[in-house]
């Protein structure tokens, strides 16, 4: 689903009844796309009728269920690639780290580990909360402490996360 018609079930109102030519124009699709949707299991009002109409409750939840379908887990360390349209990993020494969200009390609650897709050098992001930081699998990579995310020696990591600079160095 492209990313326009995903922003714009925001616009469609539970409570109103959408003919297929109102529904396409409101997600800024084409009508036979609509009439796709139809096909392959939209529900509507009359199936019987020459016009088609589509309670809003009926193509939010068809919708929803359509871009659930379509997600993707990804595996440990894979970035979901938009021109690939695959779970990838990132070029070496390509792995950067940004702290995305703040709580109140100063302690970070999310971040974005961005890298470039091995296939087509497109920009690839994803992103973690610390709870995922602080989990099992994480601490294999790295390190957690009150400075920031410390990477292993031998991985080569850019990050803007502060870390205190040893003296002995």
């Amino acid at each position: 689903m492209k990313r326009a018609t995903r922003n714009r079930i925001q616009l469609i109102r539970k409570i109103n009844s959408y003919s297929v030519s109102e529904l396409a124009l409101l997600l800024k699709v084409h009508s036979r796309t609509v009439q796709g949707w139809i096909r392959s299991g939209m529900p509507v009002i009359d199936p019987d009728s020459s016009i088609f109409w589509i309670r809003g409750e009926d193509a939010i939840l068809y919708l929803k269920a359509k871009a659930k379908a379509r997600r993707q887990p990804l595996n440990s360390g894979e970035f979901y690639c938009r021109k690939c349209r695959r779970g990838v990993f990132s070029k070496p020494c390509q792995i950067s780290f940004k702290m995305m969200g703040v709580l109140p009390n100063g302690t970070p609650s999310k971040f974005c580990a961005g890298g470039e897709c091995v296939f087509c050098a497109t920009n690839v992001n994803r992103f973690y909360g610390m709870e995922f930081v602080k989990g099992p699998g994480f601490e294999l990579l790295y390190t957690h402490s009150d400075e920031g995310l410390i990477p292993p020696s031998d991985l080569c990591v850019n990050t803007d996360m502060k870390r205190e600079v040893d003296s002995e160095r």
